[in-house]
């Protein structure tokens, strides 16, 4: 289901702002700012090719330093990083998939997550 009335929006310095929290979230920039030797290198790119704007984010898992990111659990924290952004910057909080995500955001952010067996209906890869 399209959303024709979709209205959520977001500067290019909030985009910049998602990019680099949802990049600490899952390991690939260091949490402090002034440790760039943990850092992987990345490319964000925000587009409209749909009816809603969003991000495109591309990474290495090979830190500078030659570390590696650890990937375990990447999904389940994907799902916990989106919606703490989305609900830090007053957006819509999507459902989420994992029955284990919804209690993590109550608990650890105070977030009300409703959890569904089915995709988000704002992702929809036919509109």
């Amino acid at each position: 289901m399209c959303r024709p009335t979709y209205h959520e929006h977001l500067s290019d310095s909030q985009y910049s702002y998602v990019a680099r929290e949802y990049l600490k979230d899952m390991g690939y920039l260091p949490k402090e700012e002034s440790s760039v030797a943990a850092t992987s290198q990345f490319v964000a790119v925000r587009h409209h090719d749909r009816n809603h704007e969003h991000l495109h984010i591309i990474t290495s898992r090979i830190r500078l330093d030659g570390s590696l990111v650890n990937d375990s659990y990447d999904y389940f924290n994907s799902q916990v990083s989106t919606r703490r952004i989305a609900a830090e910057l007053g957006l819509e909080v999507t459902p989420t998939t994992n029955e284990a995500v919804a209690p993590k955001l109550q608990q650890e952010y105070g977030i009300t997550a409703l959890t569904s067996p089915n995709r988000s209906k704002s992702i929809n890869p036919s509109c």
